[in-house]
């Protein structure tokens, strides 16, 4: 096993994976290769209120529903993860506002995961995550959110603010030429417990 760290992981044992859907993916998922691959759950991109430009758009992701239906049919759960890119509270409140419709017609059993893309200050990307958290308070879905982010964008907000509110989903891309190519794997995370 020393030359070979492959042969001493004992995947009967290894904890099952979540699958992240990309937000452009438009096609159908075989689910059956899902399965196989020990994932037992799937994370969408649910959507946005603001674009990059920040001009506003339709919330929702136009592939959700499809998607949602073929993942119900194959009997796993899902996340949904959506931008923040809001630059105020009075927008933050139009995008919970858009968020609740997602939420109200494909309720994620793992969670909404906040992705911050907004380019505002520290201190006003505080006060749009405060806002979120009560929108998660008044729905009743605090125990299942969190932060889906890369180490820059957790750099927009006071992290030891949110720690003890938020679940942490880690983003951090790794320089593949440094990575044995048998080792790397679809962006898959552990389901927490």
């Amino acid at each position: 096993a020393y030359g070979n760290p492959q042969a001493s992981i004992q995947a009967e044992k290894m904890k099952p994976f979540v699958a992240t859907v990309s937000t452009t993916y438009k096609g159908n998922i075989n689910y059956n290769k899902i399965k196989e691959a020990r994932i037992s759950a799937m994370m969408f991109f649910g959507g946005e209120l603001y674009d990059i430009t920040h001009t506003k758009k339709t919330y929702v992701n136009p592939n959700l529903s499809g998607l949602v239906q073929q993942c119900n049919n194959a009997g796993l759960p899902y996340a949904l993860y959506v931008n923040v890119r809001s630059q105020s509270e009075i927008e933050a409140d139009e995008e919970c506002k858009a968020l609740y419709y997602i939420i109200s017609r494909y309720p994620p059993k793992l969670g909404i995961w906040l992705s911050l893309q907004n380019s505002t200050s520290v201190i006003v990307c505080n006060k749009i995550l405060e806002r979120y958290y009560r929108y998660f308070e008044k729905w009743g879905i605090t125990a299942r959110c969190g932060l889906y982010v890369t180490p820059q964008q957790l750099t927009k907000i006071t992290w030891d603010n949110f720690k003890d509110r938020f679940y942490l989903w880690m983003i951090d891309n790794m320089d593949v030429t440094k990575v044995d190519d048998e080792l790397l794997q679809p962006e898959m995370f552990e389901v927490p417990d």
